[in-house]
């Protein structure tokens, strides 16, 4: 068998094309991986240069809270209103109002707590005595409006801390509040009033 060189010849040159073409597309593949690797790197900031973010705008600060307004009240108007609860309610609970700031005496209150003291007291003031509920009186056998059992113990409890002796000595003549006749509540306090020792209405300054 007879081999022709010049067709063998062709087709190394036509083999050779073909691997020369496939050596030119391999290195333009190379090159484009190269350049796109390049194109995803992030770039870095150059040195010196002023960044352009503005920054966040800080938020004002919140005020402080004001502190409370100190009291206008002078010790006088506290002390009329201690009295008028005195009167009211009775000498216990002035004390009470008094404890209620943590003080013994009117003089040991902080001007910052006389609105306190005063609110204390106009509470006492305000507080209803719950008497007992009267039965109606038979028809035609209205009695007149007099002084109630609280009155006349009230009366009776004044005197005691006023002047003891005074008491005692009356309630043998007139008896206890809780065993006189209704008749008799007006003449009792009245003789309590009249035994009170003078002075005895001031007895509560040394409080105020």
């Amino acid at each position: 068998m007879s081999i022709n060189s010049k067709k063998v010849a062709e087709q190394l040159d036509a083999i050779s094309e073909a691997f020369m073409a496939l050596a030119g597309t391999f290195r333009s593949g190379s090159s484009s991986d190269e350049d796109g690797a390049g194109d995803g790197e992030v770039a870095k900031p150059v040195r010196g240069a002023k960044s352009t973010a503005k920054p966040a705008a800080s938020k004002p600060a919140a005020k402080k809270a004001e502190s409370p307004a100190e009291s206008d009240l002078t010790i006088d108007e506290v002390r009329a209103k201690l009295k008028e609860l005195v009167e009211a309610k009775g000498k216990d609970k002035m004390v009470e109002a008094l404890e209620s700031v943590g003080a013994g005496k009117l003089g040991d209150v902080d001007e910052s707590q006389y609105q306190e003291l005063l609110d204390k007291a106009q509470e006492f003031i305000d507080e209803e005595d719950e008497a007992p509920a009267k039965k109606p009186a038979p028809k035609g056998k209205a009695k007149k409006a007099g002084p109630t059992l609280d009155e006349v113990n009230e009366a009776a409890k004044a005197l005691i801390a006023a002047d003891k002796p005074a008491y005692l000595k009356l309630a043998k003549k007139l008896g206890k509040p809780s065993e006189m006749e209704e008749d008799d509540y007006a003449a009792a306090i009245a003789a309590y009033e009249q035994a009170m020792p003078e002075g005895s209405e001031d007895g509560d300054d040394d409080l105020l």
